[in-house]
């Protein structure tokens, strides 16, 4: 990590309370870079965040306000600048110019990483373990803690994910279906009586496919690819 004066430990960035800023804002951490921008005058942390994360293409206006609140209550303790960018909303072109930078050494400090791209990056990214403090891998999901380790070592936190749910319509259905069977029984029944059973939440992005597909064939015990990664 370097910056404007002198280079900057990750150790001592941690220390100073980086890790703490880091599990509250980040999905990816993969300190592999080179740091800011070089806007700053002094020392700084380069901080890459998605366009909805950060601070200057956001346009939730309550979430810029608590991450210039963060950044300041952090730049107020600390010696230390956060140089702030934004990536590309092209998820994937900013996914690919990323690893690209982190290859060459180029990219920020710490940035944002979309989870399925991750295991890409642990060969830039640096462990955490050693600054963690009272966060344990133990308090994340079985999928978010493959994701964020690598042989045993956590090389980012996952902050923020979502879920599935079925919603049912309590005028309409009594008792909820608690099977496969019971939803598909359910859905006969109502279809008799000219209802629609089932709404498809259709749209132009991957929602379409990870929440309205997906989740309902994977828990059929459906499979996409065999052992060897073919269809």
């Amino acid at each position: 990590m370097t910056t404007g004066k002198r280079p900057v430990s990750r150790r001592e960035f941690l220390k100073l309370g980086g890790a703490s800023l880091a599990g509250a804002t980040l999905l990816g951490v993969a300190g592999c870079g080179s740091g800011g921008s070089g806007q700053s005058s002094g020392p700084s942390i380069g901080w890459q965040a998605i366009p909805s994360y950060s601070t200057e293409q956001n346009t939730d206006q309550a979430r810029v306000d608590y991450l210039k609140k963060a950044i300041s209550k952090w730049e107020g303790s600390n010696k230390y600048s956060i140089n702030a960018r934004a990536s590309s909303a092209d998820v994937t072109a900013a996914m690919a110019q990323l690893l690209q930078q982190a290859s060459q050494k180029r990219a920020a400090d710490i940035s944002q990483v979309d989870s399925y791209i991750f295991p890409r990056f642990y060969e830039y990214a640096y462990p955490l373990d050693d600054y963690l403090g009272d966060i344990s891998p133990d308090q994340y999901f079985p999928f978010a803690r493959e994701a964020m380790t690598n042989n045993g070592k956590v090389m980012g936190l996952q902050f923020t994910t979502d879920v599935r749910v079925l919603y049912y319509r309590k005028d309409k259905i009594s008792t909820p279906p608690a099977s496969w069977d019971d939803l598909i029984s359910t859905g006969e029944k109502m279809k008799k009586q000219g209802l629609t059973p089932y709404l498809f939440p259709a749209g132009r992005d991957e929602a379409t496919v990870t929440t309205s597909l997906f989740p309902y064939f994977w828990a059929q015990g459906g499979e996409l690819v065999d052992g060897s990664g073919k269809p």
